[in-house]
C-alpha cells in the first residue's frame, strides 16, 4: 500500500466544516472526511513549527530536548527548535528501506535551512520557495505606504513589521495563484505522482506552510468572508491580546485574510486529490491529513482575546488538531473518534495500515485499532512549547511552567471554551499534572539543565516564553520569586 502524509501549517481544527464550522468555505477537505475517520481530540507533543515536524517525522517524543545541553544549541531559537537527531530514525528513511519510493515536496523554509535535516530519507525532495523570511526575490525595496496598507495602524510605524513584510511580499505579491507556494507544492506534488506511476509502492509526504501568516490570499478568497472597504489588509498577528492594537474593522479583516488563505489551501489540497484519484493510486494509497497547530484570532473565550500563537496561556484555537485518515477500502468512512491521542501516533498508524511493524523505537500508537474497536485512547496527553507545558485528560486543562509557575486549569467537561480559570482552587490537580508532563519527559532528572535559563521568560509570545506582559495577569515575572 502507498502513503500519503499531508502537513497543513496553522490551520484550526474549527475553521474546517467537517469539525462542525458552519461559515467557513472547505468543501474538499469536507468531502476528504467524509471518506475518513476525523479525529477530534489530537494535540501535538511539542511545538511550534520545527518541533511538531521532529515528533512526527520520527515517530516519537521529543521533550525533553536532550540536545539543549550541547554547545551548538545555542544557534537555534528556542528549546525544541532545530534538526532532527542525527540518532533517531525517520519515517522515510524506514519506508525506504522498505523499498519504498520516497518523496517531500514543501514549503516550510525552516525545514529546508542548512544543516535542519528534514529531507533525510527522501529519494526526492522539492522546495518551494518564498515564505516568511526566505531570501528568494531581491529587487527594489517596497515603499512605506504600500507596506503600511497590510499593517494596523498601530504598527505601521513598526520597523519590524515592515522588514518582514516586505521579504514576503518582494517574493509574492507579483505572483498568480498558480504560482503561488501553496499551489506549487501540490502541482509539484501532482507532477511527481504522475513522473512515478511505475513505482511499486511509494511514500509522499506534502507540507503547505499556508494557511500561516502572513495572509494575503488572493482577493476573491477574502471577499468571501469580508467585501472590499476602506480598511487596512491587516496580515500580521500582533502576539498579544487585540484590545489596543486592532480596531474592531481590522480584526474582521485579518480574520478574514486567515479564512481566505483557509479556503485556498482546500482548493488546492482537492486539486491534489483529484490528481490522486485520476491516476488510479487513491484506491491503493492511506492518506493522512493533520495540521501542526492552528492559530488564535480573537475568536471567543477559545483564544482568549489572543491574536497569535501562544504557549501559555495553551489555548484549543493553537493546540486542538485536524487529524484525519482515509483507508483505500473506505473502512470506517466517516466515523469521528473522540480519543486522545498525539500528533506523532498517525506517523505509527500510517505504518501500520501498510502492512508494516513499525520500529521499536517509534513510541506512536495505532490510531485505526481506536477508530475500528473499543480500544482505549490515551489517559492523557502533555505539550511542551519552550519549557512550558499543557497537559490534557478527560476532565482537565492544564497550562503552567515546568516549576508550575502561573498555573492555568479548566474543568473541560464543565468549561470546555475556557472561561474560568480554577487552578487556584485545585492545587493538588495541578501538582498531580504537572507530574504527569515530567514523567512523560522521563523524570526531573532527564531535563537538560540549561532549560533553568527560561525559568523567568513565561509569558505569552512568539516563542511561548517571551517577556511580553499579558494584560489579564497571567504574565508573571517568576525571577521575582
Amino acid at each position: 500500500m502507498n502513503i500519503v502524509l499531508i502537513v497543513l501549517d496553522s490551520l484550526r481544527q474549527d475553521h474546517v466544516g467537517a469539525y462542525g464550522n458552519t461559515w467557513i468555505k472547505t468543501p474538499n477537505l469536507d468531502r476528504f472526511a467524509t471518506e475518513s475517520v476525523k479525529f477530534t481530540r489530537a494535540y501535538p507533543e511539542a511545538l511550534p513549527t520545527l518541533p511538531v515536524r521532529r515528533s512526527l517525522y520520527t515517530g516519537r517524543r521529543i521533550f525533553p530536548y536532550s540536545e539543549m545541553d550541547q554547545d551548538w544549541a545555542v544557534n537555534y531559537s528556542f528549546p525544541g527548535w532545530g534538526p532532527i537527531r542525527a540518532d533517531r530514525m525517520t519515517v522515510a528513511e524506514f519506508l525506504r528501506k522498505q523499498n519504498y519510493r520516497t518523496s517531500l515536496v514543501g514549503d516550510c523554509y525552516h525545514m529546508f535551512k542548512a544543516g535542519n535535516n528534514f529531507h533525510r530519507g527522501f529519494d526526492s525532495w522539492q522546495f518551494m520557495r518564498g515564505q516568511e523570511m526566505d531570501n528568494y526575490h531581491t529587487g527594489p525595496a517596497l515603499s512605506d505606504e504600500f507596506l503600511e496598507s497590510f499593517i494596523p495602524e498601530s504598527h505601521k510605524k513598526n520597523s519590524g513589521c515592515k522588514r518582514f513584510l516586505g521579504r514576503y511580499l518582494m517574493n509574492t505579491f507579483h505572483r498568480d495563484e498558480d504560482q503561488t507556494s501553496c499551489a506549487m507544492v501540490f502541482r509539484k506534488a501532482e507532477s511527481w505522482l504522475h513522473d512515478n506511476l511505475e513505482a511499486e509502492r511509494f511514500f509522499m509526504t506534502l507540507e503547505s506552510f499556508d494557511p500561516h501568516e502572513p495572509w494575503v490570499p488572493p482577493a476573491y478568497y477574502r471577499r468571501l468572508y469580508d467585501e472590499d472597504g476602506q480598511v487596512t489588509d491587516c496580515a500580521l498577528s500582533p502576539y498579544m491580546e487585540w484590545q489596543g492594537l486592532l480596531t474592531e474593522r481590522e480584526l474582521k479583516r485579518l480574520q478574514a485574510n486567515y479564512a481566505g488563505s483557509v479556503t485556498m489551501v482546500d482548493r488546492w489540497f482537492g486539486h491534489f486529490m483529484d490528481a490522486l484519484a485520476y491516476s488510479g493510486k487513491l484506491e491503493d494509497t492511506v492518506v493522512g491529513v493533520i495540521s501542526d497547530h492552528g492559530h488564535a484570532l480573537a475568536m471567543g473565550a477559545r483564544d482568549q482575546d489572543f491574536v497569535g500563537k501562544t504557549g501559555h496561556p495553551s489555548t484549543r484555537a493553537v493546540n486542538d488538531l485536524v487529524l484525519m485518515i482515509r483507508h483505500p477500502d473506505g473502512s470506517c468512512a466517516g466515523q469521528t473518534c473522540d480519543k486522545l491521542c498525539y500528533n506523532f501516533d498517525l506517523t505509527t498508524t500510517l505504518l501500520h495500515m501498510a502492512g508494516l511493524t513499525p520500529p521499536e523505537e517509534m513510541e506512536g500508537i495505532n490510531l485505526w485499532e481506536l477508530a475500528s474497536s473499543d480500544a482505549s485512547g490515551r489517559d492523557h496527553t502533555s505539550t511542551a512549547w519552550g519549557t512550558v507545558v499543557t497537559v490534557i485528560n478527560d476532565k482537565w486543562w492544564y497550562n503552567a511552567n515546568l516549576w508550575g509557575e502561573a498555573p492555568r486549569l479548566f474543568d473541560i467537561q464543565n468549561d470546555p471554551e475556557h472561561r474560568d480559570n480554577v487552578a487556584a482552587d485545585h492545587p493538588e490537580v495541578c501538582r498531580k499534572l504537572l507530574d504527569l508532563a515530567i514523567q512523560d519527559a522521563g523524570g526531573a532528572d532527564k531535563l537538560p539543565k540549561s532549560l533553568a535559563s527560561y525559568k523567568s521568560r513565561i509569558g505569552c509570545g512568539l516563542n511561548g516564553y517571551a517577556p511580553i506582559a499579558y494584560s489579564n495577569a497571567t504574565y508573571i515575572d517568576v525571577s521575582a520569586l
